[in-house]
């Protein structure tokens, strides 16, 4: 059939070989094009065809986070880091896991503060699916903000795996 078309255009006739290797080339060719145009546009196809960005739909609030009912749970007293001043800051928490899936806090940090803190369960690293825990966060904040001794109020998240801040509003942090 190939050889029909050609003739007719080209008034040539091939052989049966000619047509193998034409048809090979076309293949070729065709492969190559279409490879090109789908790195060019992967953005858009990608858009275009695949539905979800991610394996698991991730909820924006994974936890809720409460304070414990004594004042005595978050304080902050004065250190050193050789002959410089540095805040030790801390603070206990009760956390509940409001999804399906086990929830690890990474961080945590206070607003307004260029320190980053950490964030620890009590009894283990992940917190089971509708579980609740205590959490103590913990940060060394150098300079210091505050003078020895002195109370302060201060925004403070913690931060899960899937880096949701969850915020709790004016925490009071006792001077000791």
């Amino acid at each position: 059939m190939t050889e029909a078309i050609f003739s007719k255009f080209l008034d040539l006739t091939f052989g049966p070989l000619w047509n193998s290797l034409f048809f090979w080339r076309f293949i070729g060719i065709s492969s190559i094009l279409i490879s090109i145009i789908i790195v060019l546009f992967w953005k858009y196809l990608k858009e275009m065809f695949i539905k979800s960005k991610s394996i698991i739909d991730i909820p924006e609030q994974t936890i809720r986070i409460v304070r414990k009912p004594s004042e005595g749970f978050c304080w902050w007293s004065m250190g050193s880091s050789g002959d410089k001043p540095i805040m030790q800051i801390c603070g206990d928490f009760f956390v509940t896991n409001l999804t399906q899936y086990n929830i690890l806090l990474t961080s945590a940090k206070l607003k307004g503060i260029s320190s980053l803190g950490v964030a620890g369960l009590h009894g283990g690293d992940t917190l089971l699916p509708t579980a609740t825990n205590e959490v103590r966060v913990h940060f060394l904040v150098m300079p210091p903000f505050k003078k020895s001794k002195e109370d302060f109020e201060i925004d403070l998240a913690v931060i899960d795996q899937f880096g949701n801040e969850h915020w709790i509003k004016k925490v009071r942090f006792k001077g000791q």
